[in-house]
Formats: C-alpha cells, sequence, structure tokens
C-alpha cells in the first residue's frame, strides 16, 4: 500500500530526481507521420513525433470507439488502521475523456480534510510497516484535499448545515524523472543543462468538497436512453464528433455525511462511501460477452406458447339471450368460454382459481356502485391440452343474470400455466393496429413469459348500451 502525505508531491522514490506531475493536453492533432529514408538526418523532434503518433492514434481509438470510463477497480475503502484520516483507493484502470489510460497498480492512501489545516493531530496514525512507503514513477499519485476551517469559538448558535459531500476523484498526469545532463540541448530552457531521461505516465489524486462542475459533463455522458425508440440510437452517428476535455477528472466515488475527524467505519461504509452512484462505467468486451450469454440463457431457447385464438370478440355487446346460450353451460355439456394455446399446457395450471369470469352488475341508478362477483363455472381442459373452456353454471346465469345488464370480465392468470416445456404461457393480450384500424385480438404475447390474459364483453337485455 502506497503511503500518501497530504498536499501535493509525486511519491516518487528518493533517488530519483523528478518534476511535478502535469495533466497534459487533450486535443488530438491532425495526424502526420514521418517518412523514413536513407542518410536521413534524425533529431529529437523526430523521435517525439513517432511517439505522439502512436499515442494519439490509440486515444482517438478509445474516444470513437470504446468511450470513457472506468474499467475495473479503484473502489474507495476506508483505511484498516487511521480511518478517521485517511481513505484507500483500490487498483484498477480507466479511461479518461481525452482517451488517456489511468492505471493504478498498487493500494494509495489519501489524507481526508482536517477540522484545521494547521492542527497537527495528537496521535498521528502511524504508516502501515507492511507496506511501502514510495512508489515507483509509473505508480505515483499526487493526492490533494482541501482541509475544513474551524469553526470560531464560543460561536452563537447557527443552523445546522449539512456536511458535504466529499467527491474522490482521479486523473491522467505525466511525470518528468531521471534528469540528466544535455549537452545538446538547443532550447536551453533548463538553467543546469538537464533533461528528463524518462516521462512516466501516472495519476493525481483529488478529494473535492461539495459537487465539481464537471460532474454535469459526467451525467451527460450517463444518459444512455435520450430517444423514444431505440433503433434511434444508431442516428446518434450524424452527429459531430464530441470534443474531448469535457472532464479531466474521473469521479471515483463520493463520501457523505463525513465529519474532519471523525472516523469513516466499515459499519457505516454503506451509508458513507459510494463507489456506484457517481461513477462512469467503461464495460469491457468480456464483460458484456458475460452480460449477453446471461440474457440468452435467461430467455426461452424457443418460441414461447401464446393465445392463439378465443370464442368471443373482445369488448363487443352481446343480448341477454346470446350470452346465455353461448357462453353458459348447455344440457349437453357445450358452450362457454373457450381459449385456445399454440402448444399444449400442463393441465396442473389450468383450473378455477386460475381461469375466471367476473360479473360487473350494472344498476339502474348510475349513481349507486357496481356491484361485482366471481361467477361459479366449471373450467375443463381438453383432451390434447391445446384448449380450455370455462362454463358458467346454467342454474345461476337463469336465476342471476338472466334479464340484467352486466359486464363480463373473463381472466387467464397466464403466470401459473406452464407450456410442456416448462415456461409461463405468453398470455398478455394487447392492442395492435390492423391496417390502421384499432383491434384487440389474438395471437397474444409481447415476448415476456407470463402475463395476465384479461378480456370483457358487454351484456345488455336489449343489445344496445345503456347511456
Amino acid at each position: 500500500m502506497t503511503n500518501q502525505k497530504s498536499g501535493t508531491g509525486t511519491g516518487a522514490a528518493a533517488s530519483q530526481s523528478s518534476s511535478a506531475a502535469d495533466c497534459q493536453p487533450c486535443a488530438v492533432p491532425a495526424f502526420c507521420r514521418s517518412n523514413y529514408y536513407t542518410g536521413k538526418l534524425l533529431t529529437e523532434r523526430d523521435f517525439s513525433g513517432e511517439q505522439r503518433y502512436h499515442s494519439d492514434k490509440l486515444r482517438l481509438h478509445y474516444m470513437g470507439l470504446h468511450g470513457w470510463g472506468l474499467v475495473c477497480g479503484l473502489t474507495v475503502e476506508p483505511h484498516p488502521y487511521c480511518p478517521q484520516l485517511r481513505i484507500v483507493v483500490d487498483p484498477g484502470f480507466g479511461i479518461d475523456d481525452c482517451g488517456r489510460e489511468v492505471r493504478v497498480l498498487k493500494p494509495v492512501e489519501l489524507a481526508l480534510p482536517l477540522p484545521d489545516a494547521s492542527a497537527t493531530p495528537k496521535q498521528p496514525c502511524p504508516p502501515d510497516p507492511t507496506t511501502e512507503t514510495s512508489a515507483p514513477p509509473s505508480d505515483t499519485a499526487t493526492t490533494t484535499a482541501t482541509a475544513v476551517p474551524a469553526p470560531p469559538a464560543q460561536a452563537a448558535p447557527a443552523a445546522v448545515v449539512a456536511p458535504p459531500v466529499l467527491y474522490v476523484c482521479v486523473r491522467y498526469c505525466e511525470n518528468q524523472v531521471e534528469f540528466t545532463p544535455a549537452p545538446f540541448d538547443d532550447c536551453g530552457c533548463n538553467s543546469n543543462g538537464q533533461q528528463p531521461n524518462r516521462i512516466c505516465e501516472t495519476f493525481e489524486f483529488k478529494i473535492f468538497q461539495g459537487e465539481p462542475q464537471f460532474m454535469k459533463c459526467v451525467r451527460e455522458h450517463s444518459q444512455c436512453c435520450e430517444e423514444d425508440v431505440c433503433i434511434d440510437i444508431y442516428k446518434r452517428v450524424l452527429k459531430p464528433c464530441r470534443k474531448p476535455g469535457c472532464v479531466h477528472w474521473l469521479p471515483l466515488a463520493t463520501i457523505k455525511g463525513f465529519t474532519p475527524g471523525q472516523a469513516v467505519t466499515v459499519e457505516q461504509m454503506k451509508g458513507m462511501i459510494d463507489n456506484w452512484t457517481v461513477r462512469p462505467l467503461l464495460p469491457s468486451t468480456r464483460m458484456l460477452d458475460h452480460l449477453i450469454q446471461c440474457i440468452l440463457n435467461r430467455l426461452p431457447p424457443q418460441p414461447l406458447t401464446v393465445i392463439e385464438k378465443f370464442n368471443w370478440d373482445h369488448a363487443q355487446l352481446y343480448t341477454c339471450r346470446q350470452f346465455l346460450s353461448e357462453y353458459t353451460e348447455q344440457p349437453d355439456h357445450t358452450g362457454g368460454f373457450q381459449i385456445v394455446f399454440s402448444a399444449p399446457v400442463h393441465a396442473d395450471g389450468v383450473s378455477g382459481e386460475s381461469f375466471q369470469a367476473t360479473i360487473a352488475f350494472l344498476p339502474d341508478d348510475p349513481t349507486l356502485p357496481t356491484t361485482l362477483e366471481v361467477a361459479p363455472a366449471k373450467v375443463s381442459l381438453a383432451p390434447d391440452n391445446t384448449s380450455c373452456w370455462l362454463r358458467i353454471d346454467p342454474n345461476y346465469a337463469q336465476n342471476r343474470l338472466n334479464g340484467k345488464n352486466f359486464d363480463v370480465f373473463i381472466r387467464l392468470r397466464c403466470d401459473v400455466i406452464v407450456d410442456q416445456k416448462g415456461h409461463p404461457v405468453d398470455g398478455d393480450l394487447l392492442a395492435r393496429l390492423n391496417e390502421d384500424t384499432y383491434a384487440v385480438d389474438a395471437p397474444t404475447g409481447d415476448g415476456i413469459p407470463g402475463g395476465l390474459f384479461e378480456s370483457w364483453i358487454q351484456v345488455r337485455m336489449s343489445g344496445k348500451k345503456n347511456l
């Protein structure tokens, strides 16, 4: 675990000379590569341009084809020994919105804001003896955290103000190390005549108190469903390419309810440290493949069983005589509401609890409430298990329904009716347009197993709707 102090610094090994880490420009210039030929004089410009050409190509590849965000790791946790003064960022990898790689190889400790910038803790937490006190230049970090000023002594009572939310962020930087004499340096900008022998790609952490301005760009980046029709997402390719550089910092986590000097404990971590909400994600190809495989494994391997037809017209008007002769049980055990499936279903799911008809009596006085009751009926399944009937009891129909105005709601709970392959029947009855004509008819289904099939008819004594 790399031990980082508050303030700024590179964390480079003491035996190496280095300059402060610097955030580099974001723009990708027009591409121009060197042309080599025998006898060509190569200078620093040629080699530097060769490096820049390939790095900018990779950055453009990231920005144009992959996007930016956090790929893995970089989670924020309380410090195991000193949670009131420090937090720990785990190793991880991310791409900023300039296409630059932010790679942290070892855990990094960050100092939390103190009650007073000038105050030194009486018993500062000692460094963990099992961790390193420095990091190689390729895994260094600059950390900054603004201290919270102490409240004035004997201050008058004031309204309680919630502590600001802390935003833990990281950004890409470059570090110049291994300075050596440069006798042929034409620039001569360095008074001691030295130039860095290596430039190490590194990172810088910062804890913002309150929401930083770049979070607006992060939220816009996370909005993925702006279009009403999903296929219109492809039309985004017609828009100009987004200019990079809106977000130099990658937000890792927020810390809520933090009071300087108080510990961020493991028990409170779920409520204080949020590693998910503000984090822009950049899932890898392997992760997307796992997601697709997971979805495919949960989808039925073959088309679902649906309701192919039923023997009534949805929402249509019937006379009381028609209803009694067609949908109640007849002496020869015919009649009733019939539903036909596209494939055989399991007999155990079809019963009087899953297949019902509810009668809604319409009172003569419109100010009175409608009375609802489940009609007693016999439910049966065809020998081939491809259709079922609901036949209303004829005695009930004669005594309770004859000469009445009522509506009949037919419900089949397809969640509990499975086909021979064990998949629930896709029974949702959906409205559609047939040649610009509104229709509600079979076949049913929305591609999701199960659902509630519900239809209704109107029954009137005169065959006319009540006004």
